[in-house]
């Protein structure tokens, strides 16, 4: 099987750094290598890493450069820039990887270029076990699960990204599109899916491929898209609040359909198209189900250009 890259991102993570490069020990796929950069570690990261790398020199490397803290669409993006052509996995410091994780997705990646040409940008995404701090599975486990139905696909995924970038797996002609992530965006994994979208295929995977630690000192977790929003608040701070999150998605999406150009599906062209052109009650649908998907995790979306029913 083809050899995997995984980008490690690391900062400050001492604390669970060692579990989860000892479950990457423990991978059944032997085909792959660490490449991780530090975004400006103060405790003892480096250090920890770098003894796994004398231990382990052909599984671990550290990308060294000068450009100190440069936040986790940065340091991810600079990961990507690094990257060897062929196929990539984001990972992240306090997670677990399940011992059978990159032999699940290294089999569905050969099976989906052999069925669509490794030529098309592909990205997998599989199921997560949300854990705590000590790895015990929490109560609300729909947390890790995508919000809406379309999610994986335009419009859905200007909503969110319905995939943490620790359960998913790109493949070189992905990884050759969307790297240098743009400086406006907000995280690695909603862009390389959305550029996957827009160009090529996104597939979900049934299976549970990574233990997903939160442990309160997330940069990102489960369900923190909901501090941007509250229900107690003004219709002043509502208003103001869904007109820059609709700007803020439109200027993203922008950025996702340069990138793509020609090589954008003529249906991820319709809805981007579609969304960018929107005005009016457009934009002020769009700003709803954008609310609504974030309180309400179990309401289900429904496409923008969907037909409207016989005899609305």
């Amino acid at each position: 099987m083809a050899h995997i890259t995984i980008l490690l991102g690391l900062y400050n993570g001492q604390r669970f750094l060692s579990a989860q490069l000892d479950s990457l020990l423990a991978q059944t796929h032997a085909d792959w290598r660490v490449v991780a950069r530090d975004d400006g570690s103060t405790d003892d990261t480096v250090a920890l890493y770098r003894d796994f790398m004398a231990r382990y020199p052909q599984r671990f490397d550290l990308a060294e450069d000068q450009d100190g803290n440069l936040g986790v669409r940065g340091n991810f993006s600079r990961l990507m820039e690094q990257a060897p052509p062929g196929w990539f996995m984001f990972c992240d410091q306090d997670d677990v990887w399940l011992p059978n994780k990159l032999e699940l997705f290294a089999a569905r990646m050969a099976q989906e270029e052999a069925r669509l040409g490794a030529q098309t940008p592909i990205l997998l995404y599989s199921g997560m076990v949300v854990v705590d701090a000590d790895l015990n599975p929490v109560e609300r486990q729909e947390l890790a699960q995508p919000r809406y139905r379309g999610c994986d696909q335009f419009p859905g995924l200007v909503m969110g990204c319905p995939a943490a970038g620790c359960s998913s797996m790109g493949n070189a002609a992905l990884l050759e599109l969307a790297r240098a992530i743009p400086q406006d965006w907000v995280y690695h994994d909603w862009w390389t899916i959305q550029v996957a979208a827009a160009t090529g295929y996104v597939i979900r995977m049934d299976q549970q491929t990574v233990y997903y630690r939160q442990h309160g000192g997330n940069v990102v977790g489960v369900g923190t898209a909901r501090g941007e929003f509250g229900l107690f608040r003004k219709p002043h701070w509502w208003i103001a609040t869904l007109k820059r999150e609709v700007g803020r998605r439109h200027h993203r999406l922008s950025l996702v359909a340069d990138r793509a150009g020609t090589r954008m599906t003529p249906a991820a062209a319709r809805e981007i198209d579609f969304i960018l052109r929107g005005r009016g009650w457009r934009r002020l649908v769009l700003a709803v189900q954008e609310w609504v998907a974030v309180m309400y995790p179990a309401w289900w979306w429904r496409p923008l250009t969907a037909a409207p029913k016989s005899g609305a």
